[in-house]
């Protein structure tokens, strides 16, 4: 699930929202605040990366705008991406885990999720012209 989820990064971002599903019926299960505290950063994660994506869409953005947005959506996309390899790397790995690496993983997951929200919300604040009679 982690590998599809690292592939399907770069595309799409609904994997994501499953692998945290799974994360929190697994830790459902065995009772695992691990696997409980990785389910909301995980989809979090998710969903700001879909969020994100969408708006990039917009036909009136400028294309600077766009080209920037992109980067950090590159860059958050590649931290996601290891982030998950080392959460993988924790859960598969060994029969203990290293909880500073699961807590390193979440913390980057959890930083680039804010930081698409926080340039996601300050695109929706900034009044675009879109024709030139305004």
């Amino acid at each position: 699930m982690f590998d599809n989820c690292i592939e399907d990064l770069k595309e799409g971002e609904a994997q994501l929202l499953e692998l945290a599903t799974l994360m929190q019926c697994v830790g459902i299960a065995k009772d695992s605040n691990v696997f409980l505290a990785a389910y909301p950063i995980i989809g979090g994660f998710g969903a700001e990366i879909m969020r994100f994506r969408q708006l990039n869409l917009l036909p009136m953005l400028p294309e600077e705008l766009r080209r920037r947005l992109d980067k950090i959506l590159n860059e958050a996309i590649t931290a996601g991406q290891e982030a998950l390899k080392l959460l993988k790397n924790q859960i598969y790995g060994s029969s203990d885990l290293d909880y500073k690496e699961v807590i390193r993983a979440l913390g980057i997951l959890n930083k680039h999720d804010y930081m698409l929200t926080i340039e996601r919300s300050a695109l929706t604040r900034i009044r675009l012209t879109v024709s030139p009679k305004e």
